[in-house]
């Protein structure tokens, strides 16, 4: 065992076996087809180690987040919105994320894209990416989301609502908002209504859902080490 893999830590261990799974799992991909599910999962298990426990790593693991980006981007059109959690978590342990981050920036902008299955994605990484999300930027393209989208209007306004620091404040400025397009106006009006009514938890279960697979997912990677590793 080298000195390296002496001091390696449990957050270590648990990215690296994350990323060698997804790089095994690519490989066997076609590069013609979008990837299953727990692929994305396994990127997004990554971003949450770089982002939540960059500081309990003991060496700089960019070269393999590299690698993950890198067979992603080799996927040509299909792999173009997978690279987004490698490039973040890139940015996560280079300590450069930040709201005014090139990836943050380009996460921000997509927040609307026209496809429901990429915003549906934008969101997934914008919850693990929350402290870093420029609040000026994003929560008007979310609140445009719930006024004129029909696919994942309830995370958007879950994700707009975990950008305020209280949910008065988060109110506040939602029933202040404006659909740019008026044929919307009623449209939003009531889906706030029928949210207010029911409890922004209806917003949030799937972020809880998804928050609670990637940490088992991770968990299951530290309770299969052995001690010695």
């Amino acid at each position: 065992m080298t000195r390296e893999e002496l001091h390696a830590t449990v957050a270590d261990r648990c990215l690296l076996c994350c990323a060698t799974d997804y790089l095994n799992g690519i490989g066997e991909h076609p590069s013609d087809r979008a990837l299953p599910r727990n692929m994305d999962e396994l990127s997004l298990a990554c971003l949450l180690i770089c982002t939540e426990h960059g500081d309990k790593l003991s060496r700089n693991p960019s070269a393999v987040l590299i690698k993950c980006r890198d067979a992603t981007c080799d996927r040509g059109m299909t792999g173009t919105y997978d690279l987004y959690p490698w490039a973040l978590a890139i940015e996560a342990v280079n300590g450069e994320i930040s709201s005014e981050s090139t990836m943050v920036d380009r996460l921000v902008r997509n927040l609307a894209h026209g496809d429901s299955g990429v915003r549906g994605y934008m969101f997934e990484m914008g919850w693990f990416v929350r402290k870093w999300l420029p609040r000026d930027e994003s929560v008007p393209l979310l609140l445009k989301n719930v006024a004129d989208t029909l696919g994942g209007w309830c995370l958007s306004l879950g994700l707009c609502s975990v950008l305020f620091e209280s949910n008065d404040e988060f109110w506040a400025y939602a029933d202040a908002y404006i659909p740019e397009d008026e044929r919307f106006e009623s449209q939003y009006r009531d889906r706030l209504q029928l949210v207010r009514d029911g409890g922004l938890g209806l917003c949030m279960c799937d972020f809880y859902q998804l928050d609670s697979r990637i940490r088992k997912l991770i968990g299951d990677y530290a309770l299969g080490l052995r001690c010695h590793e």
